[in-house]
């Protein structure tokens, strides 16, 4: 039996043990590679062993060789001469020289680089500490032979001594090295006084620079351009170290810009900028100076100060802006607490630290500490609310393994800031950072058996339970007056254990906006989970909302779209419990809330159903009228394009009526699916009826644009071919255009259809905007056309008698009306009567019979009132009709050369008309007015 080692380090002892009496001798133990070590050994037994050893140092083993795999026999030879062999495989690891190449000094607020080598180039992982704190891997790149640790912006937090440490397998190396950082000011920390200010000329002005007191760096301050200022002393005032100088113009009117630089030896940072705007007394307009803080000059009118907030109130830090206007001062603050600035800055540098999750929980516990000691500053000031909810957003993406004390002080902070909510009316956008930092920082809770966030917190509470994957979830909440609750059902999740974290909020329903004339009823309640699967295809969870005010109705179940930054109703269907519980079911987790408002229309709920029977009836008298309008003009096609005009006009009627017939179709489609909301049925369908209705559409803007054409330009000629590439470049191709740009921009958001019908979105993405305005444009333009053909009607020709029959006017008029109205898409105008007074039900019903009864229009005014196409297709019927009485006659006669035959010359027509036409004589002049609109176009 051979025994046999598989790594060896600096010295190797190989070791061979053989059971049985015989003999190993040093030749038949030989390596299988070319390398470095002696062979030879020595040989030992034992009372069952025969025992070779070889020995190897550091000097056999180049550290090119290192991580090289030999193979190593050894052969046995019994006392009776059987032989038997056995292999063993050793892997050679040299430790490896490492050395840090960089800078041993820089500045913060630059970049550090450092790089770590080693002679050997089998690196597996590489290991990076300052001050014995382990390095986040984020700022490592590992290389072939070693590692590079980049860093930027630098704080104080990386001074001291770095090690690297390199690992072949298990085999550890280290190096070491020291780095100085230098301090200095972040810009953000530099106060200036004044920033922009107005002087009479041959007023001295002085400036002010001030940075945070550091007794351990030492820096130069100097103000850029320097020669014509006189320098002052150095003042300390508080925390701060401040810089002062004076600057008298030497030339007037004028503008001096200075700034002040701080330098720390190795690099320099600049101030904002000073600005003095000098100016003769010779203005009309003059706002008076203020003696007492903000101290302000006497300025022209429209002159524009500002100031640091510390001149008014030294707690402060930031901006008052004065503006001189009528011989009035009015200002505009931008002033934060000093303390909440303070920690802003603090949580930047930890954030660009070596280590900020685990310095996270320190500074989460020292910011609940500030907000509830200044809470009353903290919860009045937008501003101070603005820089808080920035705080969290970087404490949110920087921390890990969040601990139930950690968690407390959180969540006490954010009770803190959405305590008074009429502050957050100027920063209402950043309700969406504070939420969705609250949802990262619950992401990250560790240790949740069963958890429940102080309940002194009146704004907000947070919940954590950790079950088992076959067990339902229940959490329930009561917080200023609302309850609410949480259910996900069996099977919805899957994992050893899960935990899942919900999350009330009680005041956020009036921060966060809401839509559509709705406003946020109940909680707004968060889920997530933080360990286990969601199970996609069967998650369902169940969210329950008491009604904050029991007056409004029609709820509307939402959950808040990060990726639109408002509310979205995708996947979450509404059911109301009682009057006051609202319960909202959804098959994905986030912040759900129920949108609900006054009854919009006042409807009656018999007026609806009248309408959907109505909706229903009038598209299946469309489709047929649709169809038969198809028919006619297949059989009567030859007869009526007789010239450009005419074809193209029918052309246009042809596509018009495919495009409604089938953009009808995919609605009656879309109706069914609608319980399907979510599907990718639904949203191809919903793709399909809007192409299809924007074909529609601009089909009628083609008919309008041809009809306009041939009225106005009357001389102009245009070849048939042109004029139909630009017809269905304009009728297919920028609808197809509209379309798709449309679903490309909204469907990866899942905010291309509704969430409710298979149409477009109407409350999220306003997809529904990209058929609603080019539609409106085309019934604008369309009813501009309107009026210049009733223009061109009451308008004599050349040569036409003056005293025209009014009469006559009126009839061609009506007819003008009655043709062109719905080929041009024009009774679309009652949807916006419907838009503006939703609660007007005769503006409804008439909304729904135009548009639902389109096709009998379109067979009514482009085929029974077309008097070419009612000739036509009578001239169609009697000629068949006649030819097969003719063969009757012929069949019953015989043949006969002298045998005649003629038309009957009266008959009852299929469609009758105004007087009577014999087909074989009769035509119609194109120029005749009694047939209105259409006449100029046949």
């Amino acid at each position: 039996m051979l025994h046999r080692s598989a790594q060896y380090n600096f010295f190797l002892f190989l070791s061979l043990c053989l059971f049985g009496r015989g003999l190993c001798n040093s030749e038949h133990i030989s390596p299988s590679q070319n390398i470095f070590i002696s062979s030879t050994g020595t040989q030992s037994t034992n009372s069952t062993c025969s025992i070779y050893t070889i020995q190897a140092d550091s000097s056999q083993c180049p550290s090119q060789y290192s991580g090289s795999v030999t193979n190593y026999t050894c052969t046995f030879q019994g006392i009776y001469g059987a032989t038997g062999s056995a292999a063993v495989q050793v892997t050679y690891l040299k430790p490896a020289t490492v050395t840090i190449t960089g800078p041993t000094s820089v500045s913060a607020q630059s970049s550090l680089s450092l790089r770590c080598q080693s002679d050997v180039s089998n690196i597996d992982r590489v290991t990076w500490s300052i001050n014995g704190l382990a390095i986040a891997t984020d700022k490592q790149i590992l290389n072939k032979d070693g590692s590079t640790l980049t860093v930027s912006p630098v704080t104080m937090d990386w001074n001291g001594t770095y090690l690297c440490t390199l690992y072949q397998q298990n085999l550890p190396s280290s190096g070491s090295c020291e780095v100085k950082v230098l301090n200095l000011p972040n810009q953000q920390t530099i106060q200036v006084d004044p920033i922009s200010i107005y002087q009479k000329c041959g007023n001295p002005q002085p400036l002010n620079c001030c940075i945070p007191l550091d007794s351990s760096s030492v820096y130069t301050v100097e103000f850029v351009p320097s020669a014509a200022l006189q320098l002052g002393n150095q003042v300390t005032h508080g925390q701060l170290k401040c810089f002062s100088a004076n600057y008298t113009a030497t030339v007037c009117p004028q503008t001096a810009v200075f700034t002040c630089v701080i330098s720390n030896g190795i690099t320099s940072v600049s101030s904002p900028q000073m600005q003095i705007t000098y100016w003769s007394d010779t203005e009309i307009l003059i706002c008076p100076a203020m003696q007492e803080p903000p101290n302000l000059p006497e300025s022209p009118n429209g002159a524009q100060i500002i100031i640091p907030c510390q001149n008014t109130n030294p707690s402060l830090t930031g901006n008052i802006t004065y503006t001189c206007s009528n011989k009035q001062w009015t200002n505009q603050t931008n002033c934060t607490s000093v303390v909440v600035f303070n920690q802003y800055v603090a949580v930047q540098n930890l954030a660009n630290g070596p280590a900020p999750a685990q310095q996270m929980p320190t500074f989460i516990q020292s910011l609940s500490n500030t907000t509830q000691t200044n809470k009353e500053t903290i919860a009045s000031s937008p501003t101070n609310i603005n820089t808080i909810v920035n705080i969290l957003s970087i404490v949110s993406d920087n921390s890990k393994n969040v601990q139930p004390e950690t968690m407390d002080n959180f969540i006490s902070t954010v009770n803190t800031i959405v305590n008074n909510t009429q502050v957050w009316t100027t920063i209402r956008d950043k309700s969406s950072d504070l939420l969705k930092s609250v949802e990262n920082f619950a992401e990250q809770f560790t240790n949740v058996t069963s958890y429940t966030s102080n309940q002194s917190n009146t704004n907000i509470q947070l919940k954590g339970q950790t079950f088992s994957a076959n067990t339902s979830y229940n959490q329930t909440f009561q917080l200023s007056g609302l309850s609410g609750g949480v259910t996900i059902g069996d099977g919805s999740l899957s994992g050893n254990s899960c935990t899942v974290v919900s999350i009330a909020y009680s005041t956020l329903k009036d921060i966060l906006p809401s839509d559509l004339n709705k406003t946020i009823n109940g909680l707004v309640i968060s889920t997530k989970v933080v360990q286990g699967t969601i199970n996609e295809g069967h998650f369902n969870v169940s969210i329950s909302f008491s009604q904050s005010n029991d007056s409004l109705t029609n709820p509307d179940c939402v959950f808040w779209d990060f990726n639109i930054s408002g509310w979205n109703n995708r996947s979450c269907s509404p059911s109301v419990k009682g009057n006051t519980t609202t319960v909202c079911t959804c098959n994905h987790l986030t912040s759900f809330a129920v949108l609900m408002g006054a009854d919009d229309t006042n409807i009656p709920p018999e007026i609806i159903k009248f309408l959907e029977v109505i909706t229903y009836v009038g598209l299946g008298v469309s489709l047929a009228c649709l169809f038969l309008t198809l028919v006619i003009e297949a059989i009567v096609w030859k007869s009526v394009i007789k010239n450009k005009t005419s074809y193209l006009r029918h052309v246009c009627l042809v596509n018009i009526a495919v495009s409604l017939l089938v953009a009808d179709i995919f609605f009656l489609i879309g109706a069914h699916l609608e319980r399907f909301p979510d599907t990718p049925a639904c949203t191809a369908v919903g793709f399909l009826s809007f192409y299809f209705f924007l074909v529609l559409f601009f089909w009628m803007l083609t008919t309008g644009l041809i009809l306009f054409y041939r009225l106005v330009y009357i001389l102009h000629d245009t070849s048939r071919k042109t004029m139909m590439i630009i017809a269905f470049t304009l009728g297919y191709g920028c609808p197809a255009v509209i379309s798709i740009i449309t679903v490309a921009s909204t469907a990866p958001r899942h905010g291309f259809t509704s969430g409710t019908y298979c149409w477009l979105n109407y409350t999220t993405t306003k997809s529904f905007l990209a058929f609603v305005v080019p539609v409106l444009t085309i019934v604008f333009v369309n009813f501009v056309i309107l009026c210049v053909v009733i223009f061109k009607l009451l308008r004599p020709n050349v040569g036409e008698r003056q005293s025209k029959d009014e009469k006559k006017i009126l009839v061609q008029i009506t007819k003008s009306l009655a043709v062109l109205t719905p080929l041009l898409g024009l009774t679309w105008v009652f949807g916006l009567f419907v838009a503006a007074k939703p609660k007007n039900a005769t503006y409804q019903i008439l909304f729904t019979i135009f548009n639902s009864f389109q096709g009998l229009f379109i067979l009514i005014s482009t085929v029974l009132l077309d008097q070419k196409v009612r000739l036509a297709m009578r001239n169609t019927l009697s000629w068949t009709t006649q030819r097969s009485k003719t063969a009757s006659t012929l069949t019953s006669a015989g043949s006969s050369e002298n045998s005649q035959w003629k038309f009957p010359k009266k008959r009852r027509p299929l469609f009758p008309a105004k007087g009577f036409f014999d087909f074989s004589e009769s035509q119609v002049s194109s120029r005749d007015l009694s047939t209105g609109s259409y006449n100029v176009l046949t």
